[in-house]
């Protein structure tokens, strides 16, 4: 497969996220879409300003449809700075459970274990932080990012 991290680093930039963590999936690692194949043996150095600076292969609508159950779809996750993936691995702490790190015992950094490695949230809404503050023993939050 010609699908890398230059392929997923520039995919990242394009949808607005920083490219630093930027991992290529391949083999339909997300499971294969009700589309049409447009585009295959895509190939970005990473330094392109989009997708058609790549070289790839380009299929009409027919060839497109055929193609959809004998390809492998290409896939990218772009991690925001700071986020580890769940590959990674550690004995640090014991997976699921959160914490408040660099602040004080009422406020700081939300963390979760995952995999036995602190980790920050990476997206954290209103609702899932009353649901943390919870876990962690408080009724009332402030805010949240």
């Amino acid at each position: 497969s010609s699908w890398d991290e230059k392929d997923a680093k520039l995919i990242c930039k394009l949808l607005g996220f920083s490219p630093d963590n930027a991992k290529a999936y391949s083999g339909s690692y997300y499971g294969k879409p009700a589309k049409t194949i447009m585009l295959s043996d895509v190939q970005c150095s990473g330094e392109e300003a989009g997708l058609d600076g790549c070289a790839y292969t380009f299929y009409s609508l027919n060839e497109g449809k055929t193609l959809i159950d004998m390809v492998h779809v290409a896939g990218v996750s772009c991690l925001p700075a700071g986020c580890i993936p769940a590959s990674v691995s550690g004995s640090e702490c014991t997976s699921g459970n959160i914490r408040l790190d660099s602040g004080s015992n009422k406020d700081g950094n939300l963390q979760y274990c995952i995999n036995g490695t602190w980790s920050p949230f990476c997206s954290l809404e209103l609702d899932e932080a009353s649901v943390a503050c919870r876990e962690n023993g408080f009724t009332d939050y402030d805010w949240a990012a």
